[in-house]
């Protein structure tokens, strides 16, 4: 018999272990929707138009009917009547445009510029105001005799490029600007230089879309 003083051994307890039937199955991820293909022309329909819309540019000027002006010449030795001249007429030139008067500036210019005084500075300066009175091929012109005289006139390729742009002639006046840049570097110039830097790649990709048509 057992003695009822004697304490009396606790049975273990035993946790309670899952059934495999309460085990959660692993959830199946749901497939991925594929992405719908879109038909090749649709695409290509969309980059077109994409590049119609950035391809506008209300700035365009269209060429003018005026002929160019000549380019003169430089005299080896003016006179001191030669000069007195030219002094009068650069600063008639400079008091009618601080006036507003284009066309008179333009005027004492070619009169500088005809009698002898057709320097680099002076024909870059002209073709300038060329281009104020919507006149690019005429300011072309200017600039590139310009150019001939003195290569590294920053000024001149400046607003040559100016002048392709308004053309519509990119990738000209992308390579005229970025040599404007390297010589004589404007701050002013570089929007229009980014400008023509994007209309050049919509060209070229325009251009290979089309290869691929």
């Amino acid at each position: 018999d057992e003695d009822p003083k004697m304490p009396q051994p606790v049975p273990a307890k035993t946790e309670a272990r899952p059934s495999a039937a309460a085990t959660p199955a692993p959830a199946t991820p749901e497939p991925k929707p594929e992405p719908v293909k879109r038909p090749a022309e649709e695409e290509a329909l969309e980059e077109a138009n994409e590049d119609d819309s950035e391809d506008e540019d209300f700035d365009l000027l269209p060429e003018e009917k005026e002929p160019t002006l000549g380019s003169g010449f430089i005299e080896e030795e003016p006179t001191e009547k030669q000069l007195e001249a030219f002094g009068r007429w650069k600063q008639e030139a400079q008091d009618s445009l601080e006036a507003g008067d284009v066309k008179t500036s333009l005027e004492r210019l070619t009169e500088v510029i005809e009698g002898g005084g057709g320097s680099a500075l002076m024909l870059t300066k002209r073709g300038e105001l060329l281009l104020k009175e919507r006149r690019p091929l005429a300011a072309i012109q200017d600039c590139s005799a310009a150019l001939q005289l003195n290569p590294d006139l920053g000024k001149a390729y400046r607003v040559r490029g100016i002048a392709h742009r308004k053309l519509g002639k990119y990738k000209v006046a992308k390579s005229d600007l970025a040599q404007a840049q390297n010589l004589d570097f404007d701050e002013g110039v570089s929007f229009i230089e980014k400008f023509v830097s994007e209309k050049v790649r919509l060209e070229e990709r325009r251009r290979k879309r089309q290869k691929t048509q």
